[in-house]
């Protein structure tokens, strides 16, 4: 009878689901990195890890390719429907995307800092009558007008509005005090003439609380979202630690649209060896899911990885306009600077085809930002300027630069003779410098300094809209091209820009690309 029940116990279909759950897990392990990947000092400290860990802490066992909560940065998403106003037409529909990260400060606050971004279910009909482009998704207008959120704490009884603020690119790219304070006063008419906006900033205090019943929520929608559980791993995390020395320099990369591995990973090597002799402890590059598996079993891309230069992430791409060219690369800026909200870095964002180019050999950016050129400016946020660079000028035969990329040796940095000479900063584009815990969210090129306090959210003051940091604002500063500028290769993928059209003049590498010497050939 025993022998009986252990049979039946062991039957003929149990034993293969226990023989099949064995080999998955024996594939799974298979698929895990045989060793530590990336290195501790590009580590943003996740507010839903307890132990946590800091930029510039010792290097930890992590996956290849990290998930895009590696910096604790949370993505909700809340179905509803736009007014219109004030234009005329039906109510935009679609789902407002809420990115929020939280942390405990070391004054016992508990903050949160994120962004919103809405996606429409269809094109806008603003968007088609002002025929805007398939090239990069911004936010409808009326996230501006009509947008209203609130947070509640059914426990305690309050209910409050929150502030959503945001940063408009047409003022955010002024250089001078005065103009940009009256510009920020005329948001609302300036709006008016653009089919879309910028993602606002949220920034909210909690206070010295320990609920973490919080509702976030949109006035008139249905629906809302329970931030239990990231107050909750919150509370849970240390504070971060005082800072120590200098910032931590972060390059943060975009994802690129089409990968060839190889050519992925001698551009990530060129450009982290480069920028690692001015000083920056490393890049962090956003990937999608279809290019995740071939990257991340590159072997110059993992050589990369253990060295602690590289991190990848992985990036959710939103559903529709798939097509479109960079379509949300707002989005994404804005979460690569969110996920070092608290961290002791400098973020700059920019591209795999630009490098930051010192005019002094020898300066690096830490040695600047401490008694250089950048010691006197403010440290919040930087914009570097951007200026065009070629191997050839006008009337000489062209190069196929593309190909230059596209094979390995020396940094073809170091072939490049000609830069552009615009005459004014709005022409070029900037790429902006910032710290994370200061600024608005990062447009790819423009953002701007939150110089205010957050209202703390306690539940004795029930009513108003709670003011946030990020409600008096400072502009960024523009940096001299004569103390640090932006070399920005624009054929580097492919021929874009023809050196004729373009005012140039000659440079010297020798003078400007001491760097180089640090490039893999």
């Amino acid at each position: 009878m025993a022998a009986q029940a252990v049979r039946s116990r062991w039957s003929p279909r149990l034993v293969t689901a226990v023989v099949v759950i064995c080999l998955l897990g024996i594939y799974t392990l298979a698929l895990q990195p045989a060793g530590t990947s990336g290195g501790g000092t590009i580590t943003p400290r996740s507010s839903s890890t307890p132990s946590g860990s800091s930029v510039g802490s010792l290097r930890e066992r992590r996956p290849l390719v990290e998930p895009a909560t590696f910096g604790g940065v949370r993505r909700y998403a809340i179905p509803g429907e736009l007014d219109p106003k004030p234009w005329d037409g039906p109510p935009v529909s679609g789902v407002l995307h809420v990115f929020l990260k939280a942390m405990k400060w070391p004054d016992g606050h508990l903050r949160m800092k994120g962004f919103v971004f809405f996606e429409p279910a269809t094109l806008p009909q603003l968007w088609l009558d002002r025929k805007l482009g398939a090239y990069s998704l911004y936010n409808p207008p009326q996230v501006y007008y009509s947008l209203r959120m609130g947070l509640r704490s059914e426990a305690e009884g309050w209910e409050r509005e929150i502030s959503l603020e945001t940063a408009v690119w047409a003022c955010e790219r002024i250089a001078n005090d005065t103009e940009h304070e009256a510009c920020v006063h005329r948001t609302r008419d300036v709006l008016r003439n653009l089919p879309h906006t910028e993602s606002p900033d949220i920034s909210v205090d909690l206070g010295p609380t320990a609920a973490t019943d919080l509702q976030l929520f949109v006035y008139g929608w249905p629906r809302h979202v329970s931030l239990t559980s990231l107050l909750d791993g919150a509370l849970a995390a240390p504070p971060p630690p005082p800072p120590r020395g200098p910032p931590a320099l972060i390059f943060a990369l975009p994802y690129f649209s089409h990968v060839d591995p190889d050519r992925v990973a001698r551009l990530l090597g060129w450009s982290t060896a480069y920028h690692a002799a001015l000083g920056f402890q490393g890049a962090v590059m956003y990937v999608l899911a279809k290019h995740a598996a071939a990257l991340r079993a590159h072997p110059g891309v993992r050589s990369l990885l253990a060295s602690g230069r590289l991190r990848l992430v992985l990036w959710d791409e939103f559903a529709w306009l798939e097509g479109w060219r960079d379509f949300d690369l707002r989005v994404q800026n804005s979460h690569s600077v969110l996920s070092f909200w608290g961290e002791h870095v400098r973020v700059l964002v920019a591209d795999i085809d630009e490098f930051v180019v010192p005019l002094r050999r020898g300066d690096t950016l830490p040695k600047l930002l401490s008694s250089g050129c950048l010691a006197s400016r403010p440290p919040e946020c930087l914009y570097i300027q951007r200026r065009n660079v070629f191997t050839h000028g006008s009337g000489k035969p062209p190069v196929n630069e593309a190909q230059l990329w596209a094979e390995p040796g020396p940094l073809p940095l170091l072939q490049y003779r000609y830069r552009s000479m615009a005459d004014h900063h709005l022409h070029n584009n900037p790429k902006a410098l910032v710290d994370p815990s200061r600024v608005f969210p990062v447009h790819i090129h423009y953002s701007a300094v939150c110089a205010g306090t957050d209202q703390v959210a306690a539940s004795s003051s029930k009513k108003g809209k709670l003011r946030s940091a990020c409600s008096k604002r400072r502009r960024c500063d523009w940096v001299p091209l004569d103390c640090v500028w932006i070399a920005h290769v624009p054929n580097m993928h492919r021929r874009r820009i023809r050196p004729g059209n373009q005012n140039i003049s000659r440079i010297e590498p020798d003078d400007w690309l001491w760097a180089a010497a640090g490039a893999p050939a």
